[in-house]
């Protein structure tokens, strides 16, 4: 009895619909059918190779051509905003969503095994899948080719990669490392659930500020962690405002070299505003990792609160929270 699922098989006729999807037509059958051969196959050396040569090459192309997509694309950005850009696009998520679109799972040749633990509904195999077939059209025909498929594939998603965030684990990294605080631990047992589920679990060690742990479930250990980070930032959400993002009013009137603090000061002065009034409002914490909460008054505006590992650090979050949510109205008056 074949250990191959039999709801797909190696018929190129079978493929048929998947290439036109793509939109590629394969001059050689072979490789996209190599493509779609998952690696539960490879404990028999009856069913010839599977996809995992496919994958580790398509996983590479894929990064070189969606690096230079966004290099000529956002010509004014960082590299460390394109990283992030980057990494948005070739996550695994991203790779089950499009693979999804294209049925992927309909179409991959695995063991009988695999497919009884649900390996069909697996986003990871959809994922590598999908980087493996980028691997096999690159390898049956060219770079320009395989980047006009992925330009196609990935058109939604490039279009809205400046709008992409950096990942709820990066910011929860760079608020350790700002405030000294132990890196984040993601804790994941290796056995799975009932519904197959895995479970992370999220501490950052000795510091009391985060004594309340944070768990996040996933078909993979990957999405695990991500929910899970996910949910600590929903905890704590004034981690996001303490990391922030550097986006000041782009009116050259209004940003300078100078600190927010200064400039939201002399934004008073010109407008004949009483001074920024900053009240500290609450310190929690240990002495040696305080964390502050300031709240800033300016005129008429709305209040603003914002937090920080020392006053000062504080107030000038407050500044940059002021001068993002209202750099409108400050633009148009200072014009």
């Amino acid at each position: 009895m074949s250990n191959i699922s039999s709801s797909t098989n190696s018929n190129s006729d079978t493929l048929l619909p998947l290439e036109k999807s793509l939109p590629y037509t394969f001059h050689n059958k072979t490789l996209l059918n190599i493509a779609c051969r998952h690696s539960s196959l490879k404990s028999s050396q009856d069913f010839g190779p599977n996809n995992e040569r496919l994958e580790f090459l398509g996983d590479s192309v894929l990064g070189l051509i969606i690096a230079e997509i966004l290099y000529n694309k956002h010509p004014e950005s960082s590299e460390g905003d394109l990283s992030n850009y980057k990494r948005n696009l070739v996550d695994s998520e991203i790779l089950n969503k499009l693979g999804q679109k294209l049925q992927l799972e309909q179409f991959i040749i695995m063991s009988e095994g695999a497919e009884k633990e649900g390996g069909r509904e697996n986003p990871e195999m959809i994922a590598d899948t999908l980087e493996a077939i980028i691997g096999a059209i690159f390898l049956d025909s060219n770079y320009e080719v395989t980047k006009n498929i992925i330009n196609h594939l990935w058109s939604e998603e490039l279009s809205a990669s400046t709008n992409s965030q950096k990942p709820d684990k990066n910011i929860i990294q760079e608020y350790c490392q700002k405030h000294v605080l132990s890196s984040p631990e993601y804790k994941i047992p290796d056995d799975r659930d009932d519904n197959l589920m895995f479970t992370c679990t999220l501490t950052i060690p000795n510091a009391s500020q985060f004594s309340l742990p944070s768990t996040g479930t996933g078909k993979t250990k990957r999405l695990a962690e991500k929910n899970a980070a996910n949910n600590f930032l929903e905890t704590y959400p004034f981690i996001q405002s303490v990391i922030g993002d550097d986006s000041l009013p782009q009116n050259n009137q209004v940003i300078s070299t100078k600190n927010p603090v200064s400039i939201v000061l002399e934004y008073t002065q010109k407008e004949k505003l009483l001074k920024p009034v900053y009240v500290e409002i609450s310190r929690v914490g240990p002495p040696h990792q305080p964390l502050f909460t300031i709240s800033l008054k300016v005129g008429s505006f709305p209040p603003i609160t914002a937090v920080g590992g020392t006053i000062m650090e504080a107030k000038q979050n407050a500044a940059k929270q002021f001068l993002r949510e209202n750099k409108d109205k400050i633009n148009e008056k200072t014009k």
